[in-house]
């Protein structure tokens, strides 16, 4: 059996300095990525007004559209966390959110 400290050292890679080129690079493709993200955000949102749907504006707004009770409980048991999903889905059904 071989020893904690073995298997640790094995796993332990000393750390490489990254370049500014490197980090420019990376930096580059996060913000490009987050641009095609929101560029697809904004064609579903252009979607849904172009058929005359609502759609979200802040997180206000997302407060004054929730019909689901919020549940901040520090620790909620498993069998209550399933009564209450269970709840929310008879909930949504009844007013056709699903």
């Amino acid at each position: 059996m071989k020893s904690n400290s073995a298997a640790q050292m094995k796993t332990f890679r000393k750390r490489q300095p990254i370049s500014a080129a490197t980090q420019w690079s990376r930096y580059r493709t996060l913000f490009a990525n987050c641009l095609l993200t929101r560029s697809r955000f904004t064609e579903i949102a252009e979607r849904a007004r172009k058929i005359g749907g609502r759609t979200l504006r802040s997180i206000s707004d997302i407060s004054q559209h929730q019909s689901l009770k919020d549940n901040n409980e520090e620790f909620v048991a498993p069998e209550d966390m399933l009564l209450e999903l269970r709840s929310d889905g008879q909930l949504s059904e009844s007013r056709n959110l699903i």
